[in-house]
């Protein structure tokens, strides 16, 4: 097997893997990936969340994040709010917002309503956040605003 390629490499993983040696898989995941392979880094966090190894699968995804996928940021989050670390999930779907995601602000709203935060999650839906992204309060337009054109009060 020629050390260089990344298909071979990751044939190896994944019958150590296959083999309950997820360990030494690793290290061969490690190799395909340093020999060019990117797409391995979320099909390794994946393996790593599956084997209930959360906080290792999570450096995964911050390395495949690292290597262009945004849509790491999502599964990251996802199964953060799986595991009810709800606090971080939301750090990571305002990152997943950051990188371009249209659904992290309805996917926050969805977590933060089904820990309880109903108050949060209603206004997170219907002001959004701010820039600094906190949730965005109620507000309401400066009265000369209000006014139409040409109309004096």
């Amino acid at each position: 097997m020629d050390a260089g390629d990344p298909e071979a490499l990751r044939w190896a993983a994944d019958l150590m893997a296959a083999a309950g040696q997820l360990d030494e898989a690793l290290t061969w995941y490690e190799r395909a990936i340093d020999a060019g392979d990117t797409e391995l880094l979320q099909w390794v966090a994946d393996l790593l969340a599956a084997s209930d190894r959360l906080d290792e699968a999570l450096t995964w995804a911050e390395r495949a994040v690292d290597a262009g996928d945004t849509e790491a940021l999502r599964w990251a989050a996802e199964r953060l709010a799986e595991a009810d670390r709800l606090d971080e999930a939301l750090a990571w779907v305002e990152y997943a917002a950051d990188a371009g995601d249209a659904e992290a602000l309805r996917w926050a709203a969805h977590w933060l309503a089904g820990a309880g935060h109903m108050d949060e999650a209603e206004q997170l839906r219907r002001y959004g956040w701010e820039p600094d992204r906190s949730i965005a309060h109620t507000w309401k337009p400066p009265i000369s605003a209000l006014s139409k054109p040409g109309h004096h009060q």
